[in-house]
């Protein structure tokens, strides 16, 4: 996250996304200094780098000695020297990308942790902001997906002010191209279930996942497939919600969250439309693993 350091106090101010700096009330960064203007400078993250800019300062804003022309805008190095009304005054520190974040009218704060902002907290999470594989703000709520709209979210009865970074996004990759219907599954299991082991394959190229939490939650939905037999290709695999968490043991906030964890993963493969991988009915409260070819053996 980004950061200044007070050269003389030591004082270390993080940065949210964008950053009003000036003596005016609504800064962020407040300096009541009268060489400082209202609305002195202004400091935001473009998605890959912190960015100044002068407001037209009486005094002006200056970058390791230099004065900003009204207007101009410079990508902040660390260790640089910044000033306000004078040429130091500030030390760059941090300057890695912000963290999403959200604070309520009260004034409880939360913030991103792995990718996700859970609301209220991330041990029940009633609302999960994402992004999506092209850096677009997602809203996750009742196992419902939508584009987040707006700078603000409501929680029950608790309304939150957003803040959130803009997200660099890489180019993908010329060769990653494959469906979900490309993807097949392998699970090798302990025989006291505290091991599960996935493999997939996309293509011809068979490759193992790190152990994560989440991969019991695609072992029981690959075996809620596998034992329904009876249904059509149409039918097969569907589970409800409810019945779900208690085959897992979480709540549905953690469940909603650990479909999406396994939607990022599966996304990391190279994989289009991993969403896919587990489909949701809509308006039914029942979801499925979406994968054809998929294989359980116990490890003896």
């Amino acid at each position: 996250m980004g950061t200044l350091i007070n050269q003389t106090l030591k004082r270390r101010v993080t940065l949210p996304s964008r950053a009003l700096v000036g003596r005016g009330n609504s800064a962020a960064v407040r300096i009541s200094d009268p060489l400082v203007s209202g609305e002195h400078a202004t400091i935001w993250w473009d998605g890959s780098d912190w960015v100044i800019r002068d407001l037209a300062s009486r005094n002006g804003t200056f970058v390791d000695g230099v004065r900003l022309e009204s207007g101009q805008t410079r990508a902040l190095d660390p260790g640089s020297i910044v000033g306000f009304g004078k040429k130091d005054g500030w030390q760059v520190g941090d300057v890695r990308a912000p963290v999403a974040r959200a604070k309520s009218r009260k004034g409880d704060a939360i913030e991103e942790s792995d990718g996700f902002l859970c609301l209220p907290d991330a041990e029940d999470p009633k609302v999960i902001l994402y992004r999506n594989p092209m850096g677009q703000w997602q809203v996750d709520e009742d196992g419902e997906t939508r584009a987040l709209s707006g700078t603000e979210i409501r929680v029950g009865d608790v309304l939150y002010q957003l803040d959130l970074p803009r997200a660099h996004v890489a180019t993908m990759d010329a060769g990653r191209g494959a469906s979900a219907s490309d993807l097949a599954l392998r699970f090798s299991v302990s025989l006291d279930e505290e091991h599960v082991q996935v493999e997939t394959r996309v293509g011809v190229t068979w490759q193992a996942l790190k152990p994560r939490a989440h991969h019991y939650l695609l072992l029981t939905l690959a075996r809620v497939y596998l034992d329904d037999t009876e249904s059509g290709a149409e039918q097969r695999g569907w589970v409800h919600v409810d019945d779900l968490c208690k085959m897992v043991g979480v709540s549905l906030g953690l469940l909603n969250m650990q479909v999406l964890r396994i939607r990022r993963e599966i996304e990391g493969l190279g994989v289009l439309g991993a969403a896919d991988v587990i489909e949701r009915r809509p308006l039914s409260s029942t979801l499925r693993l979406a994968v054809d070819d998929v294989e359980v053996k116990t490890l003896a």
